[in-house]
């Protein structure tokens, strides 16, 4: 009897033991691959924590989304990809990367949040897609290296602040769906010549292009029913503003959008027939134009060609 009950006694917990490690091993075993560089949660890339250079997200990882802050201040991260599959990128997601130089956005973004790349300042360029209709709050704010930017024809806001100090840019199309262009939108775009605001576009909040210090070209649409005073200002360089209302806006000294910029040497291009009306309105500046004249003129044809290169 005590030979058997030794047997029992022994047997009985490698049961229990050898069941309880098949059950641990089951419930932790991962679903998707697991990589050191990348902490992951259901879909969520969460954060990242490896040593920078040039990172590519594994497209084996079944990540959807890139969390708020994900890669906030990584300042060894050189280049990312992001796999096609990713479709949400949180607010802040590459905020400070203070090297970044390249990154993509895969198409199926639609939203550019808040904060997004502010201070990434060696991005050169960027690729927002097609579907993306939203640019947040300071999204490219700070990106002193960026030099070309598309803004999709789908972009129905563009935040405050949200291209403020890309110094490099030289150049900005801004489609008919934008409502209005925010507060300080392209503030301090001090390489900035050419705007061009696509008919839509009904509002042009305060100092949305203030010290844009290279600016000398703004396409005015007739759908703009309020520019806000000092819009421009400290705009030093502004040579040519051309206008698309038949009844021009009213420039109120105590609102004016074009703040302490001098005029005088300035050049207003008018539909035509709208001379007369103009000429007693946008008083300051020193030679109004008709649109045809623009476009054919010797003396105009030189700046024509160059703001309008499409």
């Amino acid at each position: 009897m005590r030979h058997l009950e030794f047997k029992k006694t022994v047997i009985f917990p490698l049961i229990i033991l050898t069941a309880g490690i098949a059950s641990c091993n089951k419930d932790d075993e991962p679903s998707v691959p697991q990589h050191e560089d990348f902490i992951v949660k259901d879909g969520v890339l969460v954060r990242y924590r490896g040593y920078g250079g040039e990172v590519v997200i594994p497209d084996n990882m079944g990540i959807t989304e890139i969390k708020e802050e994900a890669f906030l201040n990584e300042n060894y991260v050189k280049s990312i990809v992001i796999p096609d599959e990713v479709t949400k990128i949180g607010a802040g997601a590459f905020a400070l990367c203070t090297e970044l130089v390249q990154i993509n956005i895969p198409d199926g973004v639609k939203r550019i949040e808040n904060a997004t790349f502010i201070n990434c300042s060696k991005l050169a360029s960027i690729r927002i897609p097609d579907k993306v209709t939203y640019i947040g709050s300071s999204a490219f704010s700070g990106c002193r290296s960026l030099t070309e930017v598309n803004v999709p024809d789908k972009v129905t806001y563009i935040g405050s602040d949200a291209f403020s100090g890309c110094s490099s840019l030289t150049e900005i199309d801004i489609p008919a769906k934008v409502t209005y262009i925010n507060i300080y939108a392209f503030n301090n775009c001090s390489g900035l010549v050419s705007v061009k605001i696509k008919d839509g576009v009904r509002r042009i909040d305060l100092y949305a292009f203030r010290n844009c210090t290279s600016l000398e070209y703004i396409e005015i649409p007739e759908s703009i029913d309020y520019i806000s005073g000092n819009a421009f200002q400290g705009c030093s360089r502004l040579s040519f503003v051309k206008v698309g209302w038949q009844q021009p806006l009213y420039l109120y000294s105590f609102n004016n959008p074009f703040g302490d910029v001098d005029l005088a040497s300035a050049t207003l291009i008018v539909p035509s027939g709208t001379y007369y009306y103009y000429s007693n309105i946008w008083v300051d500046f020193g030679t109004i134009i008709y649109d045809y004249q623009w476009e054919s003129w010797y003396e105009y044809e030189e700046y024509y060609k160059k703001y309008n290169k499409d």
